[in-house]
């Protein structure tokens, strides 16, 4: 199960906005944790800011914590949203998410400024060490958008795989 959590920074709240945001983190996290002591067995995933969380000890429960990327316009955009929220302690449980080739006329987030498709500068991005650890996870949203592609079904995809998981020539 894949749980997303965004939140805030905390880093200019007073006193009593702090409280409220930790008041509604703990009901977010409650449930969840209600939950999971119902679902033994259950993988649970983190998708979202970790860094904002006040409470960090939900992620001792989820092996793969995937960063939002979906609005990066660069690869230097990844490096700095890794190193904003990376947590020394869950080193090499780290992933990241990027908007893939969406259909026809919603090419909002498939490419980068550079013109590099966004799934082969992940790709690249995810194959070099990030902070010292490996990138465990690549996730893909609009995927669908690669299928009808009249050079090569899913050429995009095959391409991000490729570069990930290189086959034995």
């Amino acid at each position: 199960m894949c749980i997303g959590y965004t939140g805030k920074s905390t880093v200019l709240m007073d006193d009593a906005e702090k409280k409220e945001y930790m008041e509604n983190e703990n009901c977010f996290i409650g449930i969840l944790e209600d939950w999971c002591s119902r679902n033994e067995g259950v993988e649970l995933t983190f998708f979202g800011q970790p860094d904002n969380l006040l409470d960090k000890t939900i992620l001792d429960r989820c092996p793969t914590i995937l960063l939002d990327g979906r609005t990066a316009t660069a690869t230097n955009e990844l490096t700095t949203l890794m190193t904003r929220n990376w947590i020394a302690d869950y080193a090499g449980r780290y992933g990241m998410v990027v908007a893939g080739t969406p259909l026809l006329g919603t090419n909002k987030y498939a490419a980068f400024s550079d013109g590099t498709p966004a799934m082969d500068a992940v790709a690249a991005w995810a194959c070099t060490p990030q902070q010292g650890a490996g990138i465990r996870a690549v996730g893909v949203y609009d995927f669908s958008g690669d299928y009808f592609n009249a050079d090569n079904t899913y050429k995009n995809m095959r391409n991000m795989i490729s570069t990930l998981n290189p086959s034995i020539k």
